[in-house]
């Protein structure tokens, strides 16, 4: 059985643009009264052995229990690549949720890891994100 983990980027600029990683997640619609006054509908919070801390809604990926080759753990909203073991050619993708699986790309997890070597994580849809919009190429 795989260890529940999240992740997440908090919302208070205080914390630092760090990730935090927790056991749990809690979301909070706001009333709509509420959401008129500070323009969002809803508030996230990640549960860690350090405090309960409101994160990015966007932000929040869970630990698919995989590693990659620098045992690094992989979560959704991840970008890796990897090597596929007949041709030898490298593959880039995502990894998500779909229907309650674990998808990289168009694989499952079983068939990814069957179908696929040197798997290594290169950066996250958060990350990404901030570098396109501190270079101003986020359009």
């Amino acid at each position: 059985m795989r260890e529940i983990k999240f992740r997440g980027k908090p919302v208070d600029p205080s914390i630092g643009d760090r990730w935090l990683t927790g056991f749990g997640v809690a979301v909070v619609e706001l009333s709509e009264e509420y959401s008129k006054k500070v323009g969002y509908s809803k508030e996230v919070y990640l549960y860690t052995e350090g405090g309960i801390f409101q994160v990015s809604e966007e932000s929040v990926g869970q630990y698919t229990g995989l590693i990659d080759r620098n045992d690094k753990e992989i979560c959704i909203g991840d970008y890796w690549q990897a090597v596929d073991r007949l041709s030898e050619k490298t593959f880039k993708g995502l990894v998500y949720w779909l229907n309650g699986c674990i998808m990289f790309d168009n694989w499952n997890a079983h068939e990814f890891l069957n179908r696929f070597q040197f798997i290594e994580i290169t950066g996250n849809v958060i990350d990404q994100f901030n570098m396109l919009k501190e270079s101003g190429t986020s359009e």
